[in-house]
Order: structure tokens, then C-alpha cells, then sequence
């Protein structure tokens, strides 16, 4: 998950440091005067940040309230792969199968 959260924010500095402003706005608007005049690196290095501070705040309160909720981890122990995906399921028509 981390690892994810750093491309992420890596593609939004890359987004707004090397792409054109006018790629980013839509077709009728005109970048700003005082975003034209700053330093392309300077507002991909605040949209990156932004990103990770955004993210690292809600998944921290997020994991917070779940813990106070009593709710399961990330990490579930139990069968993963085509038994954790089709197991479930299968075992659910199974039993309604069986039932009626």
C-alpha cells in the first residue's frame, strides 16, 4: 500500500511538473497568471506533497476508527487465491442448493 501511495504521488509531481498547463485545464480555460509565474517543479512538489498529506491523514483517522469499531485488520488470515475468491461463493449456492 505504501509503495502504491508513493507512485501515486510521484505521478502527480510528474503530472504538473512536466506536462503543459494547458494539457491539464479544460480547452476554454487559461492557466493563471501567478501559476504561470511559478516554478513548474515548486507546484508538482506541492501536488505530490499534497497527496501523501492527504492520503497519510485519512488512512491513519480511517485505521483509527476502525480499531475503535472493533472492525478486522488489513490482513485476513484464511485461504487467499481461487480459494479465498471462488470459495465463498460456491459454498454459498452450494448450501442454498442443498437447502431447498
Amino acid at each position: 500500500m505504501v509503495i502504491l501511495l508513493l507512485v501515486y504521488a510521484l505521478l502527480a509531481f510528474v503530472a504538473y511538473a512536466f506536462v503543459p498547463f494547458e494539457q491539464l485545464l479544460l480547452s476554454n480555460q487559461t492557466p493563471s497568471p501567478v501559476m504561470a509565474a511559478t516554478a513548474r517543479w515548486l507546484i508538482g512538489l506541492g501536488e505530490g506533497g499534497g497527496v501523501l498529506i492527504l492520503y497519510v491523514v485519512f488512512g491513519i483517522s480511517g485505521f483509527g476508527f476502525a480499531r475503535r469499531l472493533g472492525l478486522p485488520g488489513f490482513f485476513v488470515k484464511g485461504p487467499v487465491g481461487r480459494v479465498g475468491c471462488c470459495g465463498p461463493p460456491s459454498s454459498g449456492w452450494l448450501s442454498e442448493a442443498c437447502s431447498s
